[in-house]
């Protein structure tokens, strides 16, 4: 288990650090777009800008989402070193 455990940490770090230096150096005004675009939104549904803007610009940022990557990736791949420990210690000890 430890050993798929390190190998998903691995890949989860390289994820999310190629992921934070995606959006802060090739693409870098991608969470602005998004965020104007929310705004827009928000205020054709009758919402007030200055409520808005605040908590998407505060929200959407390439650290958050690169975080949110690592840490997802990170979860999935703990569950999923369990479940083939817990496959390989019930059921496949069996046929050795």
């Amino acid at each position: 288990m430890r050993d798929g455990f390190k190998s998903a940490a691995l890949y989860a770090l390289l994820s999310g650090s190629l992921l934070l230096a995606y959006y802060n150096l090739v693409e870098p005004e991608h969470f602005r777009l998004r965020v104007e675009e929310m705004v827009q939104r928000g205020m054709a549904e009758g919402q007030p800008e200055d409520i808005i803007r605040p908590r998407l610009e505060k929200f959407f940022t390439p650290f958050n989402y690169a975080s949110i990557t690592f840490f997802a990736l990170l979860a999935i791949g703990g569950a999923q070193s369990l479940v083939i420990a817990i496959l390989h210690h019930k059921v496949l000890r069996r046929y050795r």
